[in-house]
């Protein structure tokens, strides 16, 4: 009922976007992964995903956009849902249980997180980011969580620009009258390593200042929830 997609352009996060597949609860899905850097090592991925159900992958060109990434994944999907996975966050067994949880209480056609958890690893540090967004509908909610029908990924589309992507296509979507809905944070963990690696570019101190929840090196089981 899921199809996941992931795009990446760092060979060395292979094994974190097979994890964040693997360790779904929800059983109904597939994988679809897009590598976006000529020099990725395609047969790496194939060798890796060949030992797990449902993965597939493919290799664009580098001169394509994320968003037009994002809409080549989304003309391959199988199922009803499209669910877009970052390469490098942390997503717990319960989060796309707890997705799909929402679309069935709710009206909406995208569900994702506007209030997150933010973990900067260089600190060891856990925060919450952009609070008081919970369990109701938004403008926005973080491009890391996006997911939505699939109906509605095909007719609207992701822009080709460099950046900003996640929002203008959220923004296009609400023009034509499509909701979002804000699940709470659990679940999904924005994962901050070296700044300069993200596409969404902002100081870690920033994130620190955001409601420091606690120091820890196991964000994971502090963050999980099944509800």
């Amino acid at each position: 009922m899921v199809s996941i997609i992931t795009c990446s352009i760092r060979q060395h996060l292979i094994a974190n976007v097979l994890q964040n597949y693997e360790r779904q609860q929800y059983k109904d899905k597939e994988l679809i992964v897009i590598l976006n850097k000529d020099d990725m090592n395609i047969d790496e991925w194939k060798d890796k995903a060949q030992q797990i159900k449902y993965v597939s992958v493919y290799q664009l060109q580098e001169t394509y956009s994320l968003g037009e990434c994002l809409n080549f994944g989304i003309r391959k999907a199988k199922h009803k849902y499209i669910s877009k996975f970052d390469d490098d966050d942390y997503y717990s067994p319960y989060y796309l249980t707890q997705t799909m949880k929402a679309f069935h209480q709710t009206k909406a056609a995208i569900v994702g997180k506007a209030t997150i958890y933010v973990y900067v690893k260089q600190e060891k540090a856990l925060c919450i980011f952009n609070r008081n967004k919970e369990d109701r509908y938004v403008q926005y909610v973080a491009g890391g969580t996006i997911t939505c029908v699939k109906e509605v990924g095909s007719k609207v589309g992701f822009g080709h620009q460099r950046e900003g992507s996640d929002i203008a296509f959220q923004k296009q979507c609400r023009r034509l009258g499509y909701r979002i809905y804000s699940t709470d944070k659990a679940n999904y963990t924005l994962i901050r390593s070296n700044p300069n690696e993200h596409t969404w570019k902002i100081e870690n101190e920033k994130f620190l200042q955001s409601n420091l929840v606690k120091y820890t090196e196991d964000f994971s089981s502090f963050i999980t929830s099944l509800k």
